[in-house]
């Protein structure tokens, strides 16, 4: 199963949409992935870079999962939102020694 974003990043998001499944088929995820990446990648790809966040498999599947829980009336806002907080936290945590 080749995924466009990382497997927790797709089992999050087909959790939030339905959390009674506990057991989703591989073509679920599949469309999940398929799914977030019609609706989030265009955007994740103009924003990041904006934010000064490197575009890459890993970093777009952790902003994909703040925008996801983001407030905003729309993709592009949550998007928004969530490369704000990706960038702001990164920063703040990436000089610590666990990280």
């Amino acid at each position: 199963m080749a995924l466009h974003y990382s497997k927790p990043a797709v089992i999050f998001a087909f959790h939030r949409r339905d959390p009674a499944d506990l057991a989703p088929t591989v073509a679920e995820l599949e469309q999940e992935d398929a799914d977030l990446f019609e609706g989030f990648d265009g955007l994740l790809e103009e924003q990041m870079p904006l934010f000064g966040i490197e575009v890459t498999r890993r970093s777009k599947s952790r902003v994909l999962m703040l925008a996801l829980v983001s407030n905003g009336a729309t993709r592009r806002v949550k998007t928004v939102s969530a490369c704000r907080y990706y960038a702001h936290a990164w920063s703040v945590v990436r000089p610590l020694p666990f990280v």
